[in-house]
């Protein structure tokens, strides 16, 4: 199911869960990096297309947390003296790198993880 936003480019998505996403190419797309668990669901996406930006949530039940927290690099806390994950609204952030996408998760107690995707511009370095 998906919505286009006026002419601003934005699109929002809901799926109740990965097969959803995956049949609906949100993945291929790259519009949420490959490395979620299969076991995610109420994946919401917000896309803006002009900016290559993206930002959404989604649910992990607590016995795929661990697993999904260790291919991502913690977001140090600047204040912390420890390499620590940065704390935001009670939860924990995190990076995940690929190619030229930067893509931060603040994963909560309650399984729900909240990411943006942000897009390196590559192109003046030719």
């Amino acid at each position: 199911m998906a919505l286009i936003i006026g002419c601003s480019d934005v699109v929002n998505e809901h799926y109740d869960n990965y097969t959803d996403a995956v049949q609906a190419g949100l993945f291929e797309r790259g519009w949420l990096p490959g490395i979620l668990p299969d076991s995610a669901t109420e994946i919401h996406a917000s896309n803006q297309l002009d900016k290559n930006t993206a930002e959404g949530y989604f649910h992990l039940p607590e016995q795929a947390l661990t697993e999904f927290i260790s291919r991502l690099t913690p977001v140090a806390d600047q204040a912390a003296s420890d390499a620590s994950p940065q704390t935001s609204n009670n939860g924990k952030s995190f990076q995940y790198f690929i190619n030229n996408d930067i893509w931060t998760f603040t994963i909560y107690d309650n399984g729900n993880v909240s990411y943006t995707l942000k897009q390196t511009d590559t192109s003046n370095n030719k």
